[in-house]
């Protein structure tokens, strides 16, 4: 028989499930693998055209029984520039029963799960992280941060995820936090204008693929002989 999860531990991994779905509903175009990941600079920089941005989320916490209640995060995830999915982070703004506050890390499948995952902003101290969860989307770290690190988050540059990819090698995978301190102290971003983001995420990463594959027709092209057709489309 499996154990029974009482108490603090059972609603806090019950709040981690209501963070998770957020963060899958918000990850939802394009996941890579970490198979992909290896072709990715150790510090891959967040795509431009707002895929970069820190929002802040808000959702009922269904757990404590009172729908008045919030969870609120605020999140950020880096795509490569073809639209493949690197990672996100979330801060969770409410603190536990012990006062500890909870990063929660997606990254791509295909990390190895036992080594866990770190997470540092610019040169400072390394903070662990346990895996807790692997969804069809990604997989989803948990770890406990001190208000001291969320100081360090609003005076820092950047924020780096650190994993280890199926061939043993370690990835860094670079967040900026330009726009950290304005989200966290910020309103939480209203649904239709999520989706609307969501809409243009759509519609930018669309617009990169067809540019890419035009360029690699023409480069195709380039390459043939003089007098030679194209190809039939």
């Amino acid at each position: 028989m499996l154990p029974v999860v009482e108490g603090t531990t059972h609603r806090r991994l019950l709040k981690g499930a209501v963070l998770a779905g957020a963060l899958a509903a918000f990850a939802m175009v394009a996941p890579a693998s970490a198979q992909t990941q290896q072709t990715q600079q150790p510090q891959a920089a967040p795509a431009e055209g707002g895929l970069g941005s820190w929002i802040k989320l808000c959702a009922p916490d269904t757990t404590e029984g009172d729908a008045t209640k919030e969870i609120c995060l605020v999140t950020q995830e880096v795509r490569t520039d073809s639209g493949e999915f690197l990672a996100s982070i979330s801060v969770q703004e409410t603190k536990t029963p012990d006062g500890k506050r909870l990063i929660r890390a997606a990254v791509p499948l295909g990390t190895l799960i036992q080594p866990g995952i770190r997470v540092q902003v610019d040169e400072g101290t390394q903070v662990p992280g346990k895996y807790v969860i692997c969804l069809p989307n990604a997989c989803y770290a948990e770890l406990e941060i001190e208000d001291a690190f969320i100081n360090n988050l609003k005076k820092g540059n950047n924020l780096v995820v650190l994993v280890i990819n199926n061939q043993g090698k370690p990835v860094g995978i670079g967040l900026t936090l330009t726009g950290f301190t304005k989200a966290w102290d910020g309103p939480p971003v209203p649904v239709e204008q999520l989706a609307q983001q969501r809409q243009k995420l759509q519609e930018e990463l669309q617009k990169r693929a067809e540019e890419a594959r035009k360029k690699l027709l023409e480069q195709q092209q380039a390459g043939k002989p003089a007098g030679q057709q194209p190809a039939a489309q």
